[in-house]
């Protein structure tokens, strides 16, 4: 779902923590910073 773009990862990355725990939403969030999505 959010190899789709960086758009649709960010989005993964804030559901993340609601269904995978705060530990999947800051993996996630840590590859958009990397990556400059944000």
């Amino acid at each position: 779902m959010f190899l789709l773009g960086p758009e649709a990862s960010f989005i993964t990355g804030a559901d993340l923590p609601v269904d995978g725990g705060m530990t999947g939403g800051g993996v996630y969030w840590r590859i958009g910073k990397s990556t400059g999505n944000l």
